[in-house]
């Protein structure tokens, strides 16, 4: 018979097996757990926050099986391990998973909202494979989330009860997922616009009276300096009630001189998109400018990386990547560095000093691993082909790039994979 397994994800990458079997023990003791395997980076060895935890099944203890599996997933559900909230379902293989017929989006939820409260709310409606919003690094939520039903019929009833009902204040949207791939022009419909080049003199009335020829407006709002100042911003915002008006408005506005300025008009983008598409400019405009620093200290600061890499020229920022880690001792969520961290230089030269020096002299006190930060689809592609890189020999402590392991032949010493600790813990009946 074959072994029931859960699907854990949202773990931090500091839970290694041993963590993750004390919390469970610490939840409840009576919960058995045959085996626990964190998945892991090939290359790197570090933690993707995934893991399958493995139960007995009926033939090794009839009184187990399912039925322990089932009960820790109502009680394991949504607990905080580290810091992070761990978000459990059924194991399925990639096979037998239908990842959008019966997976709906969820959006508009207020901040406050975790995953434990999006479940409540759609529970009534069928059977739920899993549920989770996605959070900030502060721990409010972004606004938006997922729910997938174990039936498409469930996800439908969910869909027609709750789409535009009002959640703690919040009208939520509740639509059936789409992947990215299947997203069509349709699908992009917009009625709101954003608009540039205004005016500073202009109002809301004044927006709402350019406007309003070509459709019904349902807000208008043009961003001041200040909340008592007179003057704007230079940009605003229209939202139409449908979206061929909004598109109309666009095609008929856009370029429009008003004052002597020529209006800019577009799709007013979310805020998590425009943050994105500001990230992939700011790519371009410092292409080989970028360095991706590894190796830092754990009571690095943004302010200390600056100051260690100034010596090679104008750092335009620097930056410390940072995850939520709870103290075993006293039980507080702290932020800690995750070891890494970017560096942006004004100039090509300077970066390039950066990553010639790297290689022979310590900065902050050790040697650090420094290469050209990249895309991350860029690098996963990268990593995928069969020589991702020439390994050009030990770096200075005899470590090598984490780009994979060295070629056939190619001489030591090669970092060592980290060893899995094997787990056969049955139930008290045995």
């Amino acid at each position: 018979m074959n072994q029931f397994k859960l699907f854990a994800s949202g773990l931090s990458a500091d839970v290694d097996e041993d963590v993750l079997m004390k919390h469970i023990e610490r939840v409840n003791k009576s919960i058995h757990v045959k085996g626990i395997v964190i998945m892991r980076d090939h290359q790197t060895f570090r933690s993707k926050g995934l893991s399958i935890l493995e139960f007995p099944n009926q033939e090794e203890c009839k009184n187990c099986g399912k039925c322990v599996g089932d009960k820790a997933l109502r009680e394991l559900n949504y607990t905080e391990v580290l810091g992070n909230e761990l978000s459990l379902c059924p194991y399925r293989p990639g096979g037998m998973r239908d990842k959008t017929a019966s997976n709906l989006f969820v959006k508009n939820l207020p901040g406050e909202t975790k995953s434990a409260d999006l479940h409540q709310l759609f529970a009534p409606f069928g059977k739920i494979f899993s549920a989770r919003v996605k959070y900030n690094p502060n721990g409010t939520c972004k606004g938006y989330g997922y729910v997938q039903y174990e039936t498409k019929e469930d996800a439908d009833k969910a869909l027609g009860a709750l789409n535009g009902e009002t959640y703690k204040g919040s009208k939520i949207t509740v639509e059936h997922f789409l992947a990215s791939g299947s997203r069509t022009a349709s699908f992009m419909k917009y009625n709101n616009l954003f608009v540039k080049n205004i005016p500073k003199n202009f109002t809301d009335k004044d927006l709402v009276s350019l406007f309003e020829p070509h459709g019904e407006i349902v807000s208008a709002v043009v961003i001041k300096e200040s909340p008592d100042a007179s003057g704007n911003k230079g940009f605003g915002f229209v939202c139409f009630k449908k979206a061929e008006e909004a598109k109309n408005a666009e095609d008929k506005l856009k370029n429009l001189s008003v004052e002597g300025q020529n209006l800019f008009i577009c799709r007013a983008l979310p805020k998590e998109e425009r943050r994105k598409q500001l990230r992939e400019e700011r790519l371009r405009a410092f292409k080989d400018c970028n360095l991706y620093v590894k190796e830092l200290p754990e009571d690095i600061t943004d302010e200390k990386l600056k100051e260690a890499f100034e010596q090679f020229g104008k750092v335009v920022s620097a930056r410390v990547m940072l995850e939520r880690r709870q103290n075993l001792e006293t039980g507080e969520t702290e932020m800690k560095s995750r070891g890494f961290g970017f560096v942006c230089f004004n100039e090509k030269q300077s970066a390039s000093d950066a990553l010639v020096t790297a290689s022979s002299q310590p900065i902050l006190g050790r040697f650090l691993y420094i290469a050209i930060a990249e895309k991350k689809e860029d690098r996963l592609a990268r990593m995928a082909s069969p020589f991702p890189m020439a390994f050009p020999g030990p770096r200075p402590g005899g470590m090598y790039p984490v780009y994979g392991m060295p070629p056939y032949g190619y001489p030591g010493p090669y970092p060592a994979p980290r060893p899995r600790r094997p787990r056969n813990v049955l139930c008290s009946c045995h």
